[in-house]
């Protein structure tokens, strides 16, 4: 069944003076969503592509990449998709944030994995290479940089972009390859009776629920209420972890406004479902419902994430995948620029596994 749209409803007395003009149709279908704008008055369109194209505040390169509702709504709901059969391990709230208390009270199991190797030195050292091993490893080395370079170039043709318009939006972060690990590699890690390592992340945030309010019921800060931000966060491989974030990190990444010392008002940009954040002092570790029972090893065995400020846990939005406004063009940077930075071609690979599951892909 087709329905008409009718944009910028007008009233009967601008219908009378302007006998219809200025105005514009589209039919569209009920059976699938899609994004972007219709230029051709009277074609078909699907769901929720029709945008208002009298309004001023924004530019026809905005309009361009803005999603309508419809869009964002089957976005939204195929990122649900993603996780509906996850059962993550519930929030003890008798508990809190053990894991950052230990830390905050000098505890060294945490190993720290965010720790660049180059900035340390060398952790292995060698014998001296004979002169044929050495002709031999120059050899493969030239071969492997071959392989390496023409994979690049493959990789570079899906960043590109047909536009010829200047490069503006450039990113604001910086990201270290070197010190990134991947939900993948938690995922894998061989199981112990407890566990806990400090991290890097580039995930794509796939919920947020909060921030909300709890107190505390132990410890030193016994009766203290405190926030509580839950984030489900996912990679490009497919994986799914949740991230629990606590005390003042939780207000500052969920959005709730600041006040400065002097009173006035500092807006938090809050995170939201659709972005590409890049996580640096993130806890991870075991679930408490994932250790081994005496004689009975529990096979239900989920990682989980922790962000707060006794961490030094921080979140740089890298790209913003579902804009509804135009000022989320700041977190979008133009993705052409992924040829030649490595940080943001590794932004650019979440972000095309994203697009393609919430069905925005090209």
């Amino acid at each position: 069944m087709s329905y008409r749209i009718f944009l910028s409803a007008p009233s009967s007395a601008s219908l009378k003076n302007t006998a219809g003009q200025n105005f514009t149709w589209c039919t569209a279908r009920s059976e699938r969503s899609g994004f972007g704008t219709s230029q051709d008055a009277g074609k078909d369109a699907p769901l929720g592509a029709c945008i208002d194209t009298e309004d001023s505040t924004m530019d026809g390169e905005t309009r361009g990449w803005l999603l309508p509702p419809a869009t964002l709504g089957a976005a939204s709901q195929r990122i649900s998709d993603i996780y509906k059969n996850v059962i993550f391990p519930q929030d003890d709230d008798d508990g809190l944030d053990l894991h950052e208390q230990d830390t905050r009270d000098g505890e060294t199991g945490v190993r720290d994995e965010t720790r660049d190797v180059s900035a340390e030195g060398s952790l292995i050292s060698w014998p001296p290479t004979n002169a044929d091993q050495m002709r031999s490893r120059n050899s493969l080395s030239h071969a492997l940089i071959g392989t390496q370079s023409d994979s690049l170039e493959i990789s570079e043709v899906s960043f590109a972009h047909t536009s010829t318009s200047s490069i503006t939006a450039f990113p604001s972060f910086v990201i270290n390859l070197h010190t990134l690990t991947t939900l993948s590699e938690l995922v894998v890690r061989p199981v112990q009776p407890r566990w806990t390592c400090k991290v890097n992340l580039l995930v794509a945030i796939l919920e947020v629920d909060g921030p909300d309010v709890v107190r505390i019921k132990k410890g030193p800060d016994s009766g203290k209420e405190v926030s509580v931000l839950r984030l489900v966060v996912g990679g490009e491989e497919g994986d799914v972890c949740k991230l629990t974030v606590w005390r003042e990190t939780a207000d500052t990444w969920g959005g709730v406004p600041e006040i400065q010392p002097d009173e006035t008002i500092y807006e938090n940009e809050g995170t939201k479902r659709g972005d590409i954040v890049y996580l640096e002092n993130i806890l991870a570790s075991v679930s408490k419902s994932a250790t081994t029972e005496v004689g009975f090893p529990n096979n239900e065995q989920k990682t989980v994430l922790t962000a707060s400020p006794n961490l030094s846990s921080r979140l740089h939005i890298c790209y913003r995948t579902l804009p509804t406004t135009p000022l989320d063009r700041r977190f979008r940077p133009d993705l052409r620029l992924a040829t030649s930075d490595p940080g943001l071609r590794k932004v650019a690979i979440v972000v095309r596994w994203l697009e393609r599951v919430m069905g925005l892909g090209s």
